[in-house]
């Protein structure tokens, strides 16, 4: 289903961010502004 494609895309867009903020690198330094 084209859903659940969609959820496991978006779990691994946050996990990337995740690790971003978890390794003291901003988001914004790879080209991924993340809106606050």
């Amino acid at each position: 289903m084209a859903a659940r494609e969609e959820v496991l895309a978006l779990q691994a867009e946050v996990a990337q961010r995740v690790r971003a903020v978890g390794s003291g690198v901003s988001p914004a330094a790879e080209g991924r502004p993340v809106p606050r």
